[in-house]
């Protein structure tokens, strides 16, 4: 059965950063509406942490093995900063289009990731047991 390699990995932790750098650039340039400054504030410095600094700091560092289930916890908070920006409130037409893609993309290597290293696990115990 073919696994992810860390380039794998890599790739879809950068895809992810670079889709919401993309979304807050965005974000930044549009008018934030009624939303209350403090709540702006915070949301947007999520997005900057969870989606653009975290995964980042993933693919530079050894987090990122396909083994882990490190990536797949750094992908799913990723997800829950860029689904919070598909509000109507807080999101105009460039920042929803870049926030779905990143939803997508980060739920997607959420889900292969967490199987994949789930699977890895669950192979790693079997040749354990074969070999006591």
């Amino acid at each position: 059965m073919p696994t992810l390699t860390q380039n794998h990995v890599r790739l879809v932790l950068v895809t992810v950063a670079v889709l919401s750098a993309a979304a807050l650039t965005a974000i930044l340039l549009q008018d934030r509406g009624t939303v209350p400054v403090g709540l702006w504030s915070l949301l947007v410095g999520a997005l900057a942490v969870a989606g653009v600094l975290l995964p980042l700091v993933a693919a530079a560092t050894p987090l990122s093995r396909p083994s882990s289930v490190a990536p797949a916890v750094l992908l799913f908070l990723a997800t829950t900063a860029h689904a919070t920006f598909l509000d109507e409130q807080l999101s105009g037409f460039p920042v929803d289009w870049l926030c779905t893609m990143g939803v997508v993309v980060a739920l997607a290597g959420t889900v292969v990731l967490l199987f994949n290293a789930l699977g890895l696990r669950r192979e790693r115990s079997e040749t354990r047991s074969r070999l006591s």
